[in-house]
């Protein structure tokens, strides 16, 4: 009898294990928060003085590293003659969409706020040299993200 109940016993075990699955399941992993704002923007910039006004894009991607935009001005989009740097940084954005990078102690100081909202981004990008020797204008950018 005893060894009738360690067969069955031996055997419902075995079977129990065929059917046991050894795959791991998969984690799900979260999604990449950056990814919404990626795209082209259209954008109207404007210096702060009035003296300047234009329509630019704007192309936004990710970047190698944790939390990290690359925000960058188009070359061909820009009226050549106009006195101001190309936007082009690589700066961390939060979960909200805002980003700030600021270069003070540097000679030349730049400073850089950007935030989005829905389909839509602003900025406010300066630079200027170090103790108000010189200055440099100011640009707001306004613009939509374009729709592909």
């Amino acid at each position: 009898m005893r060894k009738k109940c360690a067969s069955i016993f031996v055997g419902l075990t075995i079977g129990l294990l065929l059917f046991v699955s050894c795959e791991k399941e998969e984690l799900e992993t979260e999604s990449d928060y950056r990814t919404k704002w990626v795209g082209t923007y259209k954008c109207q910039k404007e210096s702060n003085d009035g003296s300047s006004a234009s329509t630019v894009y704007l192309d936004v991607a990710t970047a190698n590293g944790d939390s990290l935009l690359d925000i960058d001005e188009r070359r061909d989009s820009v009226i050549q003659g106009t006195a101001y740097r190309y936007l082009n940084y690589t700066v961390k954005v939060n979960a909200y969409g805002d980003m700030e990078w600021d270069s003070r102690g540097n000679d030349i100081h730049f400073i850089f706020y950007a935030s989005f909202y829905g389909d839509s981004i602003y900025i406010y990008n300066s630079a200027g040299y170090a103790l108000g020797t010189g200055s440099m204008p100011i640009f707001i950018y306004k613009g939509l993200k374009i729709k592909e």
